[in-house]
């Protein structure tokens, strides 16, 4: 996993990844703030903040993975995963469990803006 930041100024950051199920998970997270997270149809969690792998609990079948960056006020973040075995890939018969936020089609930048 590669997280991608989408915007960055003096205050906060948004930041999000391309999962293997096809969705786009984005958060934002605020200079100083807590650990934000946020999680995919598919089960994968993800995180953004000082030791934000420390919020992601363990779970059978899922593993930790982990990118440290640094925001552009100095502060040393981290971008956390808890990835698992991806139920279904883009194109895939998502089904009744499938979440309707996590828009396979939307870019990250149009989940970010509302587009």
């Amino acid at each position: 996993m590669e997280v991608t930041r989408l915007e960055a100024d003096d205050a906060s950051l948004t930041a999000g990844y391309s999962c293997p199920c096809g969705c786009t998970p984005v958060v934002q997270y605020r200079r100083g703030g807590g650990i934000v997270e946020d999680g995919c149809c598919c089960g994968n969690q993800f995180a953004i903040g000082p030791h934000a792998a420390a919020s992601l609990s363990p779970r059978v079948g899922y593993e930790r993975e982990l990118q440290g960056f640094d925001a552009p006020w100095g502060e040393r973040l981290e971008a956390a995963w808890l990835v698992g075995p991806s139920v279904h890939g883009p194109g895939a018969d998502r089904g009744p469990d499938h979440e309707p936020e996590h828009d396979h089609e939307a870019t990250q930048a149009q989940r970010v803006h509302g587009d």
